[in-house]
């Protein structure tokens, strides 16, 4: 079946667009921009429903299962939750300062009882602390994975964060640059796994089903993995080898892989066919 898409809106700001971000329902949209400003729109009309503006970019976006909950991470390290009411007339916010550099990463835990955000040499988790007599409740700093077992002489970096719910709810995989990819027991506070690659990993993607993780590096391409092996499965995707990556994405229930091919086009590849 050939997939078919049409235009729905255009979105506008006065800068770069920085991060875009649809709710669970795919009805509302988030985007941010060098402007400063963070806009909900309604997705299929194409209207503006609420704006914020910072005193920074915001570089990382993030929907809770609350399809009115919003979280932002901004470029001077705040992390700004954005709650509107039932009606979406009303737009409240709370901010805490999550990390000393620019918040780049975030994914909220589907059940809202945490959320991850990565600022380039770090991994923070957050616990919502919720009172009968407050809406939204705060933000309160948990814990961060050790790095005492990675190899050292290369810089830390961190670039993805997905939460891994098949093996419970409090099991987070990160992806690092130089020191592959960890799957992180924040309760327990130790590895269940570690996987290690050579060269770096620019961009990760976790698939729907949380079966597989595909990567993007600019001296592999693309590659696809089983969730804690280090061999690739077997598959025809081409990406980049030698040029720069670019972020990819698992869609239609990971049937398929959104990325950048090799004559600098986006495009959809079918994974089990490729």
């Amino acid at each position: 079946m050939v997939l078919k898409y049409r235009k729905s809106f255009t979105v506008t700001h006065k800068g770069d667009i920085k991060c875009l971000m649809l709710n669970s329902s795919g009805r509302l949209l988030a985007s941010t921009s060098t402007d400063k400003r963070v806009i909900i729109w309604n997705s299929t009309t194409g209207v503006a429903l609420h704006f914020c503006q910072g005193n920074a970019p915001c570089h990382a976006l993030s929907w809770t299962g609350q399809d009115n909950a919003l979280h932002c991470g901004f470029e001077d390290g705040f992390l700004i939750s954005l709650t509107a009411n039932d009606d979406l007339q009303q737009l409240e916010g709370e901010g805490v300062l999550a990390h000393k550099s620019s918040v780049t990463l975030m994914t909220a835990h589907k059940h809202d009882l945490y959320l991850a955000t990565g600022s380039k040499t770090e991994v923070r988790i957050w616990i919502r602390d919720k009172p009968a007599s407050q809406q939204m409740g705060t933000w309160k700093y948990s814990s961060n994975p050790p790095e005492d077992g990675f190899p050292r002489g290369q810089e830390v970096i961190v670039t993805s964060l997905h939460w891994l719910y098949n093996t419970g709810s409090t099991t987070v995989i990160v992806s690092y640059r130089h020191h592959g990819i960890v799957c992180w027991n924040i309760m327990e506070g130790h590895y269940n796994w570690v996987m290690s690659f050579p060269g770096a990993i620019d961009y990760a993607s976790l698939s729907p089903n949380e079966h597989f993780i595909a990567t993007s590096s600019s001296r592999r391409g693309y590659n696809i993995y089983h969730i804690g092996s280090n061999a690739p499965i077997p598959q025809a995707i081409s990406g980049s080898p030698g040029e720069p990556s670019y972020p990819i994405l698992f869609a239609h229930e990971g049937m398929a892989l959104l990325g950048r091919n090799h004559k600098g086009k986006w495009a959809l590849w079918d994974v089990k066919s490729g």
